[in-house]
């Protein structure tokens, strides 16, 4: 599948500022950079600039590329088609995800300013949203879903898991956000928590959708 590139431009966009952005601030950063930090907010590990200033944007570029090759070499790239515009959104989702996560790590470094529990949680909460809205519009494929045994051997399963999934990311999201404005310190775990809660509960429906679709394939004979 070859991506249309006008869909592509909000993605390769802030691919370019991501890039800028660092260069921009690499004159005026020390030497040694905070780049992790813990559940509380403060540094639990140091760096160079290199790590601290291009990890993100270099994870990023990584990122958009490995999904941009996927569909030439999934078994089932004739589905790709299909939800060529969605699969374009989750790419600029995602890189804009780790856009924002860069703007918080620079603003954060060139203030001085104390760690902020709630903005890792709100940025994890609002892609699992979009992510979450997506998600249904994702038809058959090796490489990007919920990817079981029973949900690639049955469409049935494929498209009611990613429906329950979708929802279930959706709330997933909504519930991190909220908790990271009013109770910041439960944010992160609670949505760890819920993550987890939505992924099992996915991969059980789709056995259970599976079971129920008489049009499934059959499992292989292995006798």
């Amino acid at each position: 599948m070859k991506p249309d590139w006008k869909r592509e431009i909000p993605a390769l966009t802030m691919l370019a500022a991501m890039f800028v952005t660092a260069l921009a601030v690499w004159p005026h950063m020390p030497d040694r950079l905070p780049v992790h930090w813990g559940l509380s907010g403060d540094p639990n590990r140091w760096g160079g600039r290199f790590e601290a200033l291009l990890g993100l944007p270099l994870t990023a570029l990584g990122v958009y590329v490995l999904l941009l090759v996927l569909p030439r070499i999934d078994p089932r790239r004739e589905h790709y088609p299909s939800f060529a515009g969605p699969y374009s959104a989750i790419r600029a989702v995602l890189v804009g995800s780790l856009f924002a996560l860069q703007l918080f790590k620079v603003v954060r470094v060139d203030t001085a300013t104390p760690g902020d529990p709630r903005v890792l949680p709100m940025i994890l909460g609002l892609l699992t949203v979009f992510l979450g809205n997506y998600l249904p519009k994702v038809q058959s494929n090796w490489f990007v879903g919920v990817r079981t045994p029973w949900t690639l051997s049955s469409e049935e399963s494929w498209r009611r898991t990613h429906r329950l999934a979708g929802w279930l990311l959706v709330g997933t999201g909504l519930l991190s956000v909220l908790a990271a404005a009013v109770w910041p310190g439960a944010a992160l775990p609670l949505f760890l928590v819920l993550l987890g809660i939505s992924v099992v509960s996915s991969i059980v429906y789709s056995y259970v959708a599976w079971r129920e679709d008489a049009g499934r394939t059959p499992p292989a004979n292995l006798a």
